[in-house]
């Protein structure tokens, strides 16, 4: 995490340039942003960067149209085909658990899928050929990683940066724009983030100290994924015939859901107040019930990133502003897909403090 840091704020210093130029140009003191797709480009622009080595700007794309560093068409174009492949990689991931496989070469999902894995591969293969080490990369750093004489063949390295890719991309960014929703709807929370931020320069904290300098923010962040877990749902599949509970035979190959939108919001593991966003609840940590990122060896990978991660860009983001629900903005309608997120967005009044 150490050598991550850099690149994260100065992802975070680009996202907080264009949120002031939108502000700007609404010849107001404050603007309504999307705070998810806001939150959706930076995560995936620093993934990029982390992740795979390359420099990518797709939060350029949201820059006013007449603004002078505003993007061409083609430039946003191939900026944001990164994000059109991976999201097409998680949605086969996802889909495909358990369904007949005939279904994943029906043309409308196939075509899109090997272009997806195009894309995808070409990224890989371009960082792993480069000679370009002036940036840690976590792919390099699996390509080098080995067990006895054994490396990671280049499907097992694709598949492991689909992994980083859901935790350190949609995951890190749905989680951490519900947060500033929040953040925004209670603005006493708002203001002892700000608190705990004012003596820090977030310029030079290392991601390795977030959760020791930033101990408040990182509960905001935590009770933000228990009250909107980004994803509903694990898939584990048995690989030997078991029983569960002593009770219930799961024959060898079955795939059993553990169902963690229910238990993140179950009073029996919560209390009464389970739907309420109170981030002093995660004063001791999550309780063993709660796994947001997977249990056991198939842990998610980018577990520990995605939390330094979010909290580093929520306090960021509340030091540099102020953050007010707008009555025009959309009330958020949940829907679940893959991920968690809002159909209309998040939107909320930003001004700068």
């Amino acid at each position: 995490l150490q050598g991550y840091s850099e690149q994260v704020f100065e992802k975070a210093e680009l996202l907080r340039y264009i949120l002031k130029e939108r502000i700007q140009a609404t010849k107001s003191a404050e603007a309504v942003c999307d705070l998810q797709l806001c939150l959706k480009l930076l995560t995936l622009d620093i993934i990029s960067s982390i992740g795979f080595g390359f420099n990518s700007n797709s939060i350029m794309t949201l820059l006013p149209q007449k603004h002078p560093k505003a993007l061409s068409q083609a430039a946003k174009e191939q900026e944001l085909e990164f994000m059109k492949a991976s999201e097409n990689l998680m949605y086969e991931t996802q889909t495909r658990t358990g369904e007949p496989i005939l279904l994943r070469y029906l043309p409308h999902r196939y075509l899109p899928w090997r272009w997806a894995r195009k894309v995808m591969d070409e990224r890989i293969t371009n960082v792993l050929n480069s000679g370009d080490a002036s940036k840690v990369n976590m792919l390099k750093v699996l390509q080098n990683a080995h067990e006895g004489e054994r490396k990671m063949s280049r499907a097992e390295l694709r598949d492991e940066m689909l992994t980083l890719l859901i935790a350190g991309h949609e995951t890190t960014g749905y989680t951490t724009s519900w947060a500033l929703y929040e953040v925004a709807r209670h603005p006493e929370v708002q203001e002892k983030i700000a608190a705990e931020t004012s003596a820090l320069d977030l310029g030079s904290l290392p991601l390795t100290q977030v959760q020791s300098l930033l101990p408040y923010t990182w509960m905001v962040w935590q009770e933000a994924l228990r009250l909107h877990p980004t994803l509903f749902h694990f898939p584990r599949a048995a690989e030997a015939d078991t029983t569960l509970g002593g009770k219930y035979n799961i024959p060898a190959g079955a795939v059993v859901f553990t169902l963690q939108g229910i238990l993140a919001h179950s009073e029996e593991v919560w209390g009464k107040d389970s739907m309420t966003f109170r981030p002093e609840r995660m004063e001791n940590g999550y309780p063993e019930q709660h796994f947001p990122f997977g249990f056991g060896n198939r842990t998610c990978i980018g577990k520990r990133l995605a939390y330094v991660e979010g909290v580093y860009l929520l306090a960021f983001l509340v030091k540099n502003f102020r953050l007010k629900i707008s009555e025009t903005s959309p009330v958020p309608t949940s829907r679940v897909t893959l991920t968690h997120h809002a159909d209309e967005g998040l939107h909320v009044s930003l001004s700068e403090r």
